[in-house]
């Protein structure tokens, strides 16, 4: 027997979607009774996977119906009757009790799933952070390539400037030169008188 906890466990479902199929096809899920917990057959694992399987495929409730009388034959809730549990049950067609013994591999394949999934995200994670790391130091860059543009538009603008002053000190000193060069020739002028 199986509460709806471990039927939950056994096929992957949520156990709030188990309790939904379990109340809404009881008739087909035999239970009894415990205290406040209701027990369920085993069978009801590959009951409820078929119901699942009903409504992956877009069957509806009446539709599911039709498919669990043709596959489970409907059940009246076991009882205790001095002491002995009873349940009306019918024997389950081979290929769902293939199911059922399948149920542990897939189990097995799901938390293996589950973990490569944990792997994967994990290398998300570090690639994610890679990512953050490389776009901060893009920005930085591209704030250094902006500095140097500034820098490079300054140092054009100074040498410039500087070429200018420099024309300019050179323009001074040729009229030094020349007025230089006048004097001496007009103080030989004015010392020799001509000459």
């Amino acid at each position: 027997m199986m509460t709806v906890l471990e039927v939950a466990e056994e096929t992957g479902l949520p156990v709030e979607t188990v309790r939904r199929y379990l109340n809404q096809f009881s008739e087909f899920c035999p239970s009894r009774k415990e205290g406040r917990r209701k027990l369920y057959d085993d069978d009801v694992r590959m009951t409820v996977m078929m119901i699942r399987q009903c409504y992956d495929y877009g069957r509806g409730i009446a539709e599911i119906r039709d498919v669990l009388a043709q596959k489970v034959s409907p059940t009246l809730d076991a009882e205790i009757i001095e002491g002995e549990e009873t349940a009306v049950t019918a024997p389950l067609p081979p290929e769902v009790e293939q199911m059922i013994q399948l149920l542990p591999k897939i189990h097995e394949v799901m938390e293996e799933q589950s973990e490569r999934i944990g792997v994967l995200e994990r290398e998300v994670a570090v690639r994610q952070g890679r990512e953050e790391m490389l776009a901060e130091e893009i920005r930085h860059l591209r704030h250094d390539v902006e500095q140097s543009k500034i820098l490079r538009v300054q140092t054009g603008e100074d040498a410039r400037k500087m070429r200018g002053e420099i024309d300019q000190m050179g323009a001074e000193i040729e009229r030094m030169r020349a007025e230089k060069k006048e004097g001496f020739w007009g103080w030989l002028r004015a010392r020799f008188g001509g000459r």
